[in-house]
């Protein structure tokens, strides 16, 4: 019996551990959690990975969780990567309240 079947018809058999090359083409839409044991970073490489989870037959969310140890590279590009997207969301939530402000001003004016 195959690892895989193991794990999808065991009770007892609480966590399957892959390497990249034995995910491919696989179905884990009965997965409702992935742990990423490092970053990926090629995003089409890590949504592919992802994606054998969250397949057509997923009826659950899935939780994916990736792990970096501290005091490493890893964390370091994570936290630095994790800077970059909160200044991207503060831009574009400071965007969108201009936006705003000035469609109200325009607004405010028109009607004069």
């Amino acid at each position: 019996r195959s690892a895989l079947t193991k794990f999808k018809e065991d009770p007892t058999c609480m966590a399957l551990l892959m390497d990249g090359t034995a995910a491919l083409g696989l179905d884990l839409s009965f997965v409702n959690h992935v742990f990423l044991m490092e970053p990926i970073w090629d995003r089409s490489m890590e949504e592919q990975v992802i994606s054998r989870a969250h397949r057509m037959g997923a009826t659950r969310p899935i939780n994916v969780e990736t792990l970096a140890m501290r005091g490493t590279i890893e964390e370091q590009m994570l936290q630095l990567l994790q800077v970059c997207v909160d200044h991207i969301v503060r831009s574009i939530s400071l965007r969108n309240i201009s936006s705003n402000l000035a469609d109200k001003t325009y607004a405010l004016f028109a009607g004069l």
